[in-house]
């Protein structure tokens, strides 16, 4: 039985948002057994475009250096 790709991409979409889903009620439960830490970390990447925060300013740098790496090989690879 040949299973398509589009399902198998629907599958991961449904399996992604039901670990997100436990993650946040995971975390809402533990949020009662400890105290609060206001520190959050993270990274979001819209394309090659990184959004980085939490980091020190190294970490900052490190990835516009990698956007500006990241843009040129999109840039040669449409020429």
């Amino acid at each position: 039985m040949r299973i398509e790709i589009t399902a198998i991409g629907f599958i991961l979409i449904i399996v992604g948002i039901a670990i997100m889903i436990i993650g946040a009620l995971w975390g809402a439960m533990k949020q009662n057994e400890s105290e609060i830490n206001g520190h959050s970390k993270g990274i979001i990447l819209i394309g090659p475009i990184p959004i980085v925060w939490g980091f020190g300013n190294k970490t900052k740098i490190l990835w516009l250096i990698l956007l500006v790496v990241f843009s040129l090989i999109l840039i040669i690879g449409l020429i």
